[in-house]
């Protein structure tokens, strides 16, 4: 039958209400008890009626009631103000005054849809309502992502069974399947999706989200089996078959997309995301007769309590193994897949008393004062002072582990501990966490057979003085049974008083704490308070208004928002449970992923886990068992917190939803004036919606910020929030958010560009992203942030391949490839894959182009790899494309770059001439950029090729002064990596002078700049020359090793560049070692390293050491003259006065000691007198010594 009423069309055959074009889905109970009132319109229908015919005669409070009949008409339209459709008769109970119209339809009954049902064997499709819908039911415009549980019930053997039965009984049972099926599943807040020929496909957990929809999934299939077989159907099936129709049955836990109707509709539109569906499916068609099957992914869930063995072998486990049952993902929901057994408890729940984890608990972090102040209460508790105690806190931050840890202990010293737990699914379910505490004070063991129970719940009663006739059957009820004998059964009266029994009730509990506690002290608790169901909530409030004289110890958990009605009495104690702090934080999250972990990875989740213990856990054992999943990715979020988070923002009204979600994609935190422009909403409805979040603890304010600012408390709820939106309504809200950045925030867009260029490349808006990544990352390199830089200049490139090939995308690329060159050099080294690839696709880009940038790039990777012809002639170009066009800039950058690289081929002279003239056109308050623009500073770095020079040429004193004025200039830019090569190069200068002191100083300042900034190129630069630092003062041959590992090092950064003078170094230090023979392989390396690279900087110094290696050798006088005389043709040539000395020098005092006096003065003497300056210098009184010997 079809009722019509306002605009609404009730269906009582399908158990269906409409209402214009929309279906609306209703609790059972809801449903049931506006069939009731639309039968009986003719009449006042009581309260007392109603719970006998829609509860069944269960105790029901008023509070359950009122909150069914607010459902009720919020469905059809109406109010309780209104009152236009439903009445309430104050005294009386309601009466159902719209006038209604009825028809019998057959079109909308089950057998008109029994043809349009997926036929057998093939999986329906994934995507549909969650009821059906009727054709005029508008589709969804948008949804959400969420983490669902969908389970699959059906008849085992159909094909069977249907030939058994024939066609009618066959349709029959199916009915009671469906109808079943959405009844149970209805009351645990789940939907049926799909009503197929042989089995339904329900889900739980998709609308709205629950943390705990794996519970609930197998608590409907074990519900449903048992609502099912006692079916009236059933019985007739059993009768024409011979035999009960079996039932199987899956659940699997998975992704889904859930929501999108407009509001006002209760039956939101899902589509399956991953399979979940279909691998549910196939897991049931896996399943025995009987059986119920589980995932391993929600077996995971339900932990231990559910027991379960592995599948039979025979067919499953070969399937899953030859891959029949792989998805295209490659998930084979077989393997690990079980059956169940048992389970554990009624609701599928463990108390406080049995507190697990599926991985098992981590040893107990923190919160000693807290349990400090429980065990006092206790101790007052226990001398006959009662005490109630309400332990509040977000979900994980320990309330259960903490309530664990004190009854534990209590337990262990004989006192009375008894535990009941509220579940989210039981609010309708009168007295329901008080079964497990009242087993324990009556004395049942779990698992007692049905005639122990009932004995040991006859002497319970004579033990309260109770009575057997009238209170036996409540303590049984509440116990989940009944009476067996027969004439107790019958006798219960036709209609019961519901406030007399639920009077009776609560003296019943009441006395059964008060004697349980007269034989010692009594620690009641009760867990997860904020989903009570009313009348439990009732007969507590009743139950701590006489505790205070009873050795009661009452304690109750929950969470934020939720206000016990017993919490102001004076002997009531409301704990709040903080954050851990940080030290303890670091304790648990080491206990988790022991000793080894990466200091980045334990600050990644301290980072995430904000103090709460869950998610600090949860998280550790994430990084442990998922090490590449990033924390800051979607996939990076556990699936416990998840479900958690995704639980209690489901909670909210839309409106507050709404907002929640638009703040997550704003960022952790944002302005009120960002979220209205955003929103378009006013500031005054957004403020109020801020609120409700943060009395919720989702958000918080932040009252140091200039105008209103909110943020998340936790980055896991923004994560989560985040995760919930589909694309495509991400994209439209990140766009709005960008634009909105760009127009109204122009000071935040300066100095974060990269914000912008995120959101603008999360709305797919690539191209407009571009220029905000490009000022992210020169921001990123001027505030020494390289790594940050890479991150950013990495980003724009992705985007840019994304767009259409063509000149303008090439341009765009080369722009970022050498912007991004440069702090890949910083951290990377010339040898890193990735460097090498960019430099290689800067070099392409370039084919048909000449700018500055790009040419003093391509000159700078090939003077470090030793390229000198190669840099050589890149500065030649970039010299004459300045001098062509008039470029200041790049005549300025040419002449230093011919500079460096005629100074490594050894043409010293025209290397100063360069420099000089660069110098010339530099200026320090116009060129100040190109320190970050070319990861070099013109002007220190000029000065100290100066100073090389200079030295060279025979002018130390000068040279000195060039390198002390290039480190002061690098320090004052305040440019790292501008500081670290003229550090570097003026150490190698020192060593030219002899000064250990003043090299040992560039060097370690020099090493210093490369480990804070991970410079490794010019940190192993400085290692080389601490090495000879520690030569020249004795340390031998460690300082040869020391110097020799830091050679390796550099060429293994891909550097070539000087590694005849590195050579030189380790052939002194061999030599002050007593090392000849590994100084004369140093020389013969340095020397293979000329012929190599071209590099000719210091290339006499090499034969000059030869000489001198050979002479402490022994060898022959002829063969160490050779190697002086060649170190001498060498400098000549070079006009390299100083290096001439020094050869000249070692020759000299060999001719003066084998006799040959004059020709030792003749040779030595007048290049000693070309020398101007200097006369103190090593090398200087040196050559002035032999010379004096010689007169």
């Amino acid at each position: 039958m079809v009722y019509l009423f306002s605009d609404c069309e009730l269906d009582a055959g399908d158990f269906r209400l409409r209402r214009g074009s929309r279906v609306i889905a209703l609790r059972p109970k809801v449903f049931d008890l506006l069939h009731h009132l639309v039968l009986h319109r003719d009449r006042t229908v009581t309260k007392d009626e109603l719970i006998a015919q829609v509860w069944g005669g269960q105790i029901v409070g008023d509070a359950a009631m009122a909150s069914c009949i607010k459902e009720l008409r919020q469905a059809v339209g109406d109010s309780g103000a209104g009152q236009q459709i439903v009445q309430t008769v104050h005294g009386r109970g309601y009466r159902f005054i719209a006038t209604v119209c009825e028809r019998k339809d057959a079109a909308t009954g089950p057998a008109a849809r029994t043809a349009e049902v997926t036929t057998p064997g093939t999986a329906p499709p994934t995507t549909g309502r969650l009821q059906p819908a009727s054709p005029q039911q508008p589709a969804a415009s948008e949804g959400e992502h969420k983490t669902a549980s969908v389970l699959v019930c059906g008849f085992a053997d159909a094909a069977r069974l249907k030939r058994q039965l024939g066609t009618e009984r066959m349709h029959g049972l199916r009915r009671a399947l469906v109808q079943t099926a959405r009844e149970v599943v209805g009351r645990l807040g789940g939907t049926v999706l799909h009503e197929l020929d042989d089995s339904v496909v329900a889900i739980l957990g998709a609308a709205p989200a629950h943390e705990d929809h794996a519970h609930r999934a197998v608590l409907a299939i074990v519900q449903l089996r048992d609502a099912l077989a006692q079916r009236v159907e059933m019985a007739a099936a059993t009768r024409a078959a011979g035999e009960p129709p079996r039932v199987s049955a899956a659940a699997h836990c998975g992704p889904v997309v859930a929501g999108g109707l407009e509001a006002g509709a209760t039956a939101p539109f899902v589509t399956a995301v991953g399979d979940t569906i279909r691998l549910a499916q196939r897991l049931q068609g896996e399943a025995q007769p009987g059986a119920i099957v589980l995932s391993a992914a929600l077996r995971a869930r339900v932990g231990e309590q559910v027991t379960t063995r592995p599948l039979p072998s025979a067919s499953a486990m070969q399937r899953a193994t030859t891959g029949e049952v792989e998805d295209h993902a490659g998930e084979t929901p077989l393997q690990g897949a079980v059956e169940v057994v048992a389970l554990r408890s009624p609701t599928l729940r463990g108390t406080v008393l049995a507190f697990e984890r599926p991985r098992g608990l981590t040893p107990f972090v923190g919160r000693a004062a807290e349990l400090a102040l429980l065990r006092s209460l206790w101790t007052r508790a226990a001398a006959g002072r009662g005490q109630v105690v309400g332990v509040v806190g977000e979900p994980g931050v320990g309330k259960s582990r903490l309530l664990h840890e004190l009854c534990l202990g209590l337990l262990r010293e004989g006192a009375t501990v008894v535990a009941g737990q509220c579940v989210s699914y039981g609010q309708a379910t009168p007295y329901l966490p008080l079964g497990e505490p009242l087993r324990c004070l009556c004395g049942i063991e779990a698992g007692a057979p049905p005639a122990a129970l009932h004995r040991t719940a006859r002497l319970t009663i004579d033990r309260l003085e109770l009575s057997q006739t009238d209170d036996l059957p409540l303590l049984l009820g509440l116990l989940g049974t009944t009476d067996p004998r027969p004439e107790r059964s019958s006798a219960r009266p036709a209609a019961p008083d519901p406030q007399a029994l639920k009077a009776r009730t609560f003296e019943l509990l009441r006395r059964l704490i008060a004697k349980s506690a007269a034989t010692g002290p009594l620690l009641l608790a009760l867990e997860d308070l904020h989903w009570i169901d009313a009348t439990t909530n009732e007969w507590l409030e009743l139950l701590a208004q006489g505790l205070a004289r009873m050795p009661v110890l009452l304690i109750a958990t929950y969470r934020p928002g939720y206000r016990p009605p017993w919490i102001d009495r004076s002997y009531a104690t409301q704990q709040a449970l903080p954050p851990l702090a940080p030290d303890e934080c670091v304790t648990l999250v080491r206990r988790v992923v022991g000793p080894h972990a990466s200091p980045a990875t334990i600050d990644a989740i301290l980072a995430h886990g904000e103090g709460n213990p869950l998610f600090l856990e949860e998280l550790a054992h994430a990084a442990l068992e998922q090490p590449s999943t990033s924390l800051r990715s979607e996939a990076g979020v556990p699936e416990t917190v998840q479900g958690v988070l995704a639980a209690r923002i489901d909670r909210l009204d839309a409106a507050a939803k709404a907002v929640l979600q638009l703040a997550a994609v704003a960022g952790r935190e944002a302005t009120l004036r960002l979220l209205c422009l955003v929103a378009d909403d006013p500031a005054r409805t957004l403020t109020a919606q801020l609120s409700a979040l943060e009395a919720a603890e989702f958000l918080f304010e932040l009252h140091d910020r200039p105008e209103p600012t909110w943020a998340f408390k936790h980055a896991l709820i923004q994560d989560v929030a985040y995760a919930t939106l589909l694309q495509v309504t991400r994209e439209r809200l990140h766009g709005r958010v960008a634009q909105a950045l760009v127009e109204h925030f122009p000071e935040l867009v300066r100095s974060s560009p990269e914000l912008v260029a995120q959101h603008f490349a999360a709305a797919g808006c690539a191209r407009e992203a571009l220029p905000f990544w490009r000022q992210a990352g020169q921001q990123a390199i001027e505030r020494c942030a390289f790594f940050e830089a890479i991150t950013h200049l990495r980003r724009g490139l992705d985007a840019i391949r994304g767009l259409p090939p063509g000149p303008d995308r090439d341009e765009l690329e080369l722009t970022f490839c050498v912007k991004l060159g440069t702090p890949l050099l910083m951290v990377k080294g010339h040898a890193d894959p990735e460097v090498i690839a960019t430099f290689a696709r800067v070099r392409e880009l370039c084919s048909s182009r000449g700018k500055t940038p790009e040419l003093f790039m391509e000159f700078s990777i090939a003077l470090v790899e030793g390229q000198l012809q190669g840099a050589h002639e890149r500065a030649g170009e970039l010299l004459a494309l300045g001098e062509a066009a008039g470029d200041t800039v790049a005549s300025l950058t040419g002449h230093l770059a011919c500079a460096y690289a005629e100074l490594h081929l050894g043409r010293y002279r025209r290397a100063l001439q360069h420099v000089e003239t660069g110098l010339r056109l530099w200026d320090p308050a116009s060129h100040t950029h190109l320190g970050w623009d070319q990861s070099h500073d013109p002007g220190p770095g000029g000065l100290v090729y100066q100073a090389l020079a200079s030295w060279l040429l025979g002018l130390p004193l000068q040279a000195k002064a060039f390198g002390q004025q290039a480190v002061d200039l690098a320090r004052a830019a305040g440019h790292p990596f501008g500081l670290a090569l003229p550090l570097n190069l003026d150490a190698w200068h020192q060593t030219l002078h002899g000064d250990v002191e003043t090299t040992e100083n560039r060097a370690l300042e020099a090493v210093e700049v490369g480990r804070k900034h991970s410079f490794p190129f010019w940190r192993v630069g400085g290692e080389i020359l601490l090495g000879w630092v520690q030569a020249r003062r004795g340390a031998g041959a460690p300082a040869v090793e020391a110097i020799r590992q830091s050679i390796a090092a550099w060429e293994g950064t891909g550097a070539h560049i000087g590694l005849p003078f590195f050579h030189t170094l380790l052939a002194e230090a061999c030599s002050l070692a007593g090392s000849i023979d590994e100084g004369l392989e140093a020389v013969r390396w340095g020397i293979a390293a000329v012929d190599r690279y071209g590099e000719h900087l210091l290339e006499s110094e090499l034969y000059r050491w030869q000489g001198e290696l050979l002479l402490k050798s022994g060898a022959d006088p002829a063969q160490v003259a050779a190697a002086f005389e060649r170190a001498l043709a060498i400098a000549h040539s070079q006009e390299a006065l100083s290096l001439e000395l020094r050869a000249a020098t070692s020759l000299a005092r060999l001719h003066r000691d084998r006799g040959h006096g004059e020709a030792a003065r003749d040779l030595l003497a007048p290049l000693y007198a070309r020398f101007t300056e200097g006369f103190d210098e090593p090398d200087l009184r040196e050559a002035r010594e032999v010379l004096e010997s010689l007169s």
